[in-house]
């Protein structure tokens, strides 16, 4: 016959080793949401701005847009009423805007559409450079814009129309891809 004294100790073993096992079973993390719908935004933002520093602390880019989202599992942030600053040693190099416009943050690729501008201050007296376009794509990190659809540029009172256009800011050299008819004025 087994003694009631002797009985508690094994009993408490066993209810300790239950709570062990109990506990464990709750405090494993595991994912039980449902999964994120692809077709609907996982995250909106309304009137934000993003910037980004170089390595001594000067601005580098700014982004600032009336609307943002971005879809489950994708690069792509969708931005409405957008505006890409883009600076080299604190001064502005240049900026984008467009009314609708989508930013890949993998490749660094801004795409503008509908009322798309870009925006070349001038330096050393030369005139400020202006590019209007229905899509202008703009890679932030090899510092290229570029279109392949009509635009029309004004470089002080100068105007030019084309058909594309390419901009490399490394070599300041702004090409007019085909169809170019220019204005000059001195």
């Amino acid at each position: 016959m087994i003694r009631p004294h002797r009985l508690f100790p094994i009993a408490l073993v066993g209810l300790m080793a239950m709570l062990a096992f109990w506990l464990d079973q709750i405090s494993r993390w595991s994912p039980s949401g449902k999964e994120l719908d692809p077709s609907r935004p996982e995250y909106t933002v309304e009137d934000f701005s993003a910037t980004r520093f170089d390595a001594q602390g000067r601005i580098q880019e700014r982004l600032v847009a009336k609307q943002g989202w971005q879809f489950p599992k994708q690069p792509d942030l969708h931005l409405r009423e957008a505006v890409l600053d883009n600076y080299q040693a604190g001064a502005l190099a240049y900026r984008a805007a467009g009314a609708i416009a989508r930013y890949n943050r993998q490749d660094g690729i801004a795409f503008l559409e509908q009322k798309a501008h870009f925006f070349k201050p001038g330096v050393a007296g030369q005139p400020d450079t202006h590019v209007y376009g229905s899509r202008i794509t703009i890679n932030t990190r090899t510092r290229v814009a570029s279109a392949k659809t009509p635009v029309e540029i004004h470089y002080g009172e100068s105007i030019a129309n084309a058909i594309g256009f390419e901009y490399q800011q490394q070599k300041g050299l702004l090409r007019l891809l085909s169809h170019a008819r220019v204005k000059y004025v001195q």
